[in-house]
């Protein structure tokens, strides 16, 4: 069965828009696996003993969720550029042009709450882990620890950046 060019613009078209909707909502997937890290690793920061020290994975595990944000976001842009040029291509002025051209401030706005609420949470881990291992009489691994939060951190802003 050969479909027209015409039915198979349309279909694309509309897997386009469902592409768009899926990553706009994973945004919602990204905030709740956030909360649900920092809740976990916020029990686990006030336990006594080397259990505590699992906090030290969270900003590992933040970055991961960091990535995976800054790459569902920079396909989001990709679909949103093509949807762009097949309205052009039809000489249809549609939302996405109109959304291009408002001059709407807070475009990007996700992005920039995500990263500042991963950032302050690394922060806090960070300080936990330092302080813990500070007190057990670990320097060398508090000031190595603070290395890795600190490269974790900008491999973080570098993945959020939009």
């Amino acid at each position: 069965m050969i479909l027209p060019p015409e039915k198979l613009a349309e279909l694309e078209f509309e897997a386009l828009q469902q592409e768009k909707r899926d990553k706009l909502n994973s945004r919602l997937q990204v905030w709740s696996l956030l909360v649900g890290l920092v809740g976990a690793f916020g029990v686990a920061s006030v336990q006594s003993g080397s259990v505590a020290y699992v906090v030290a994975l969270y900003p590992l595990l933040a970055a991961c969720v960091a990535r995976y944000a800054g790459h569902s976001e920079s396909v989001l842009d990709q679909v949103k550029s093509y949807l762009i040029a097949i309205e052009q291509q039809a000489e249809y002025c549609g939302y996405e042009q109109y959304n291009k051209s408002s001059g709407r401030k807070g475009v990007g706005g996700h992005m920039v709450a995500l990263r500042d609420a991963i950032l302050l949470t690394d922060v806090l881990a960070s300080i936990v882990v330092v302080l813990r291992l500070l007190s057990d009489g670990q320097p060398w691994l508090a000031i190595l620890s603070i290395g890795l939060f600190a490269v974790t951190m900008i491999l973080t802003c570098r993945w959020l950046r939009k």
